[in-house]
């Protein structure tokens, strides 16, 4: 509780205009997974995820980069719809930091298995080369 207490205040002592740039290049990339996913759109997903990357699943598989997106191009991973009961909202940023927590209903097929599922998306961001990547997402469901 103390590092997130003094990584929350890391975050106030940060320029107001660069506390939006941070928000601002989070969300963007967030919104452009979610606009990858939903396209099959896997070069550009490739170029938005940092080498190491991975997905842990709420069956608490992690799978690393290379595998989603062969799933994706295979269409053992399909994802047709997603909806946002809420906004995403942005925790613990720094500069070069921040991780973005989304609720999202999503119409997928995941490995034969069809289903709307509510799921609760932590993006774990980083900044490279001034741009923000995703690291790694963890995906969990809500009620």
């Amino acid at each position: 509780m103390v590092l997130c207490a003094f990584t929350s205040l890391l975050f106030l002592a940060i320029p107001m205009t660069l506390k939006k740039s941070i928000r601002d290049g989070a969300i963007g990339v967030y919104r452009e997974l979610s606009r990858c996913m939903l396209s099959r759109d896997t070069t550009t997903l490739s170029q938005i995820l940092t080498d190491d990357f991975h997905l842990l699943h709420m069956t608490g598989y992690s799978q690393p980069k290379r595998e989603w997106l062969a799933h994706i191009d295979s269409g053992r991973m399909r994802y047709f719809q997603s909806e946002e009961p809420e906004p995403p909202v942005v925790q613990d940023a720094t500069e070069n930091k921040a991780a973005v927590v989304a609720k999202k209903l999503v119409d997928a097929d995941i490995w034969g298995a069809r289903g709307n599922w509510p799921l609760k998306m932590k993006l774990h961001c980083v900044r490279q080369d001034g741009q923000w990547l995703i690291a790694h997402i963890e995906a969990s469901t809500y009620h």
